[in-house]
């Protein structure tokens, strides 16, 4: 029989608590940050606020689920992120449009995805960490 961790609202208060020096640092580098680039370029500190904004609501989305879901998908999410990077070194592959692999530094290292570009060898380190 196990016993269910009961997560009232005293205990997230404590969690929030123990945890808000590492926010509060977090929120003052990403400040400073979007400061700094905003400064020299608009646009790009418009970029960096929103990416900011989506990161954001990635780890609120994250802190949502159990850790012991991650766990048991953390074999499928492994195995997705190396089909991508397998992706990027695949002949035939286009090099622009949807899902096109440009060569960016001498490297086909990115999948463009409409406005933005994917990187998967970033989110198999992370998929390997958790295998």
């Amino acid at each position: 029989m196990s016993v269910a961790l009961r997560l009232s609202s005293a205990n997230l208060l404590l969690i929030s608590l123990r945890c808000a020096p590492i926010l509060i640092g977090i929120a003052v580098l990403a400040t400073l940050g979007i400061v700094s680039i905003y400064a020299d370029n608009e646009i790009d500190g418009q970029k960096q606020l929103f990416f900011l904004l989506i990161g954001r609501g990635l780890m609120l989305g994250i802190q949502l689920v159990s850790y012991a879901t991650i766990g048991r998908l953390a074999w499928v999410f492994y195995l997705l992120s190396l089909a991508a990077l397998f992706y990027t070194v695949m002949p035939g592959v286009p090099s622009s449009g949807l899902f096109g692999v440009p060569t960016v530094n001498g490297a086909r290292a990115w999948i463009e995805f409409g406005i933005m570009r994917f990187q998967p060898a970033e989110v198999t380190k992370i998929a390997f960490v958790l295998v």
